[in-house]
């Protein structure tokens, strides 16, 4: 009888002592960790009722992971980018990093995270124009919400606020793109065409195949 309550109260422990670590991880800040929020745009200005693509990125100072942004780990926060409402623009939905999954010393279950591309997280939209907004330089103003989670824990919740600066052109003006891609292609990233030229030799076959015997891939 001795035995079984010892066994209890020392279970009963161990088990407070699991919950009181993760719950001390949870409130304890990350650091020293060193968080930088931008914004760009694929245009110079963005013509009236015309839509071009945006984006905000985190990047850090130190290798950190974010939480997928759809709230289903309840270990975490969702990471949510919000983008305040201005008249005369319309956003269109976030689009979130890829997810990957990543083990923590402090959790014997995995957490699906944002995974970076280039060391940044990248959040991309689409921002539209009214027909009828005025000429004229706005800022757009977003908010991005989350929880950093890294070897050293789980920070306390976060807020970064940045802002977007749009110049609005007449809708016949001239449309001038910070284009980065190769070859002048918009959207197109140097991976995305490392990963064209490596292909070539097994898609350009295949494509001439298809086109001989009139297959359409369906």
């Amino acid at each position: 009888m001795r035995s079984s309550l010892f066994a209890l109260i020392l279970s009963t422990a161990v088990a407070n002592a699991q919950v009181m670590t993760f719950e001390e991880l949870s409130r304890s800040t990350v650091g020293p960790l060193q968080l930088n929020i931008r914004s760009s745009s694929e245009y110079e200005k963005l013509r009236q009722g015309t839509e071009e693509y945006a984006e905000v990125s985190l990047s850090a100072s130190q290798r950190v992971s974010l939480g997928r942004p759809d709230g289903r780990d309840s270990r975490l926060m969702p990471t949510r980018l919000e983008i305040e409402p201005m008249e005369g623009f319309r956003i269109s939905r976030v689009h979130y990093p890829d997810l990957r999954e990543e083990m923590f010393s402090f959790d014997h279950k995995p957490f699906q995270v944002l995974q970076p591309d280039g060391g940044n997280l990248r959040f991309r939209f689409k921002v539209r124009s009214t027909p009828d907004v005025p000429v004229g330089h706005y800022v757009l103003k977003a908010k991005l919400h989350f929880q950093v989670v890294s070897r050293e824990g789980i920070s306390y919740p976060q807020e970064l606020s940045v802002g977007l600066p749009v110049d609005v052109a007449e809708h016949n003006a001239k449309a001038e793109y910070n284009d980065r891609s190769i070859a002048g292609v918009r959207g197109v990233k140097p991976a995305e065409w490392a990963e064209i030229i490596l292909l070539a030799p097994v898609w350009i076959p295949v494509s001439i195949f298809m086109a001989l015997i009139g297959w359409d891939g369906c």
